[in-house]
């Protein structure tokens, strides 16, 4: 998704269309991600990792691929928007998770390690865009990229359910799903769907995981927005599709290293991931506003570096917030209710800055919307970071005792690590 920009420039040229109207299949089909992800997080921790990311994989690759049949560049809101999002929304929670499940001490690393691997994506993945779309043009070329995407039911089979889940879901067909908790906040009741109504309802009630998930959302805005402009933008400045593809890969480059160094800093408790999640947007934001105004040919390789060394670094940070704001075992459905306050504004963002470019002619004030977006991320972290020091102890009091027991053994299990 976040090689769009690639898509994005192809579309512009071969059907000659708005760019506000163009970028809007992206955001549709990021929006419909995360409408789809609190269901996919329900059914992951209720069934199975493996089963959900497999299914969704399935449905990307038919969804990408049925793009390539079509003529009609509407249709791309149904198949490459619609079809192809609720494959991702079942792929994409789940993945970035589960990992949290596996590891304690070194969970940070952890998430910079698998954050790195869209580091290799964005290295690798430029050159493959460029190739599939200039030697079989953009309808072959998603035939292409929707084959391609299948690999991901390789990589879902090797999920293997946590042992918390599955401990869970062993204890509760034994009691026929008869839950209850110590503080009454799920109460007891046959119906999985209405515990986890309950789950998001608790959820909810954390004001700190509220202003991150604005955060949250401002942040993945201003990153991911970025890539999709940055190929018009450069080709508009008269750059060849072989440079772009060049630049584009820098970005992976930086991914690839700050995720995980930013991993090693968190878990060796150098600085607090909130604190440098609130610095890097600041940094990143300023930078994105004042870019436009340089045209040296080094600057813009500069930027993809940076902007994958930094802010596409930050992004692996946002679990361990989530966690610090609710509790661990929580975390795929809060990421969940995160990502679909995310994909919104994803989904108004992204055609806002196309359709500032019909207006003013240029992409200049794209990136200025995008630079303040950043802004505004830091904004809403430091705050709710402020509030949750100030506050830690009554929200920890109200989310972190919450514990699953079952009738008949009354046994246990932590939501807070």
């Amino acid at each position: 998704m976040k090689l769009f920009g690639m898509l994005y420039s192809e579309l512009l040229e071969t059907y000659d269309s708005a760019a506000g109207r163009t970028a809007f299949i992206n955001s549709l089909q990021i929006f419909i991600m995360a409408a789809v992800s609190p269901l996919a997080g329900l059914l992951s921790t209720t069934y199975s990792f493996r089963v959900v990311t497999f299914t969704g994989s399935i449905i990307v690759g038919l969804g990408i691929t049925i793009s390539g049949f079509t003529t009609n560049p509407d249709m791309l809101y149904l198949t490459y928007g619609i079809i192809a999002g609720i494959g991702f929304g079942f792929v994409y929670s789940p993945s970035v998770t589960i990992v949290n499940y596996y590891f304690h001490k070194k969970k940070a690393l952890a998430n910079g390690i698998v954050g790195a691997a869209s580091g290799v994506s964005t290295i690798v993945l430029p050159v493959l865009y460029r190739t599939v779309f200039d030697v079989y043009g953009l309808h072959g070329g998603l035939i292409v990229l929707g084959g391609f995407c299948l690999n991901l039911c390789v990589g879902s089979v090797i999920f293997k359910q946590p042992e918390l889940f599955s401990k869970v879901k062993n204890t509760s067909v034994h009691n026929s799903k008869n839950f209850t908790t110590s503080d009454g906040i799920l109460g007891k009741t046959t119906s999985c769907f209405f515990d986890s109504i309950k789950i998001f309802k608790s959820i909810l009630k954390s004001r700190t995981f509220i202003f991150y998930a604005f955060a949250f959302s401002f942040a993945i805005l201003g990153y991911v927005g970025n890539f999709v402009i940055i190929p018009p933008h450069l080709r508009s400045r008269g750059v060849e599709n072989s440079n772009i593809v060049k630049i584009l890969t820098t970005s992976g480059v930086g991914e690839l290293t700050g995720r995980i160094l930013v991993g090693l800093i968190i878990d060796k408790k150098y600085v607090k991931p909130e604190i440098l999640f609130t610095g890097s947007m600041i940094i990143s934001g300023i930078f994105c506003i004042v870019f436009p105004f340089f045209d040296a040919v080094w600057m813009n390789y500069f930027y993809c570096i940076y902007f994958g060394l930094v802010p596409g670094s930050v992004v692996t940070l946002i679990p361990l917030m989530i966690i610090s704001a609710t509790n661990l075992q929580v975390l795929t459905p809060a990421f969940a209710l995160s990502l679909l306050l995310n994909d919104t504004f994803c989904l108004l963002g992204f055609p806002l800055s196309g359709w500032l470019e019909d207006m003013t002619g240029t992409w200049d004030a794209s990136f200025y919307f995008l630079g303040g977006s950043q802004v505004m991320a830091a904004v809403f972290a430091y705050t709710g970071f402020s509030y949750y020091s100030k506050y830690q102890t009554k929200e920890s009091h109200n989310l972190g005792d919450l514990i699953l027991t079952t009738d008949d053994d009354k046994e246990s299990i932590p939501m807070i690590e």
